[in-house]
């Protein structure tokens, strides 16, 4: 049975579509260069360049797209925000602490904004205050034993 004009246009398009999609694979793999490394490591490379869809190149390459996705975000680094200087914060928690060492991070962090307030500085936040303050009353246990 012979084919009609637009069965036959339809055929094209699909012949053309995966020639399309052929020529892409056979990019992506030209690009991945000629060192045997594990798919895996050629895929990331691949992805990084920005050149090609990580489906594309996860599909081509034959490995999981979830895995490059991962691999790609580990491969990014994260900005981090400096250390913040808490020198001048020690003293004034452990002058609080000595007077007052039944006090909790929240009243110690009270007490010290309270002072801050009065000398018309900027109060410093309890989080800050709690992670220097775990680290003084370490400390003191360490040297009171």
């Amino acid at each position: 049975m012979p084919l009609s004009a637009k069965q036959l246009q339809a055929r094209v398009r699909e012949l053309e579509r995966q020639l399309g999609k052929k020529t892409s694979e056979a990019e992506i793999l030209k690009e991945a260069g000629a060192e045997p490394l594990k798919k895996t490591a050629v895929a990331l490379e691949l992805a990084q360049t920005g050149r090609f869809q990580v489906k594309a190149v996860a599909q081509t390459m034959r490995v999981a797209r979830s895995n490059l996705v991962e691999l790609l975000k580990r491969a990014e680094p994260t900005a981090r925000r400096p250390p913040s200087d808490d020198d001048w914060l020690l003293p004034v928690i452990r002058a609080i602490v000595a007077e007052r060492p039944s006090y909790g991070y929240h009243r110690v962090t009270a007490l010290l904004n309270r002072s801050r307030v009065s000398d018309r500085l900027n109060a410093a936040s309890a989080e800050r205050q709690h992670a220097v303050k775990g680290g003084v009353s370490r400390r003191a246990q360490c040297v009171h034993s």
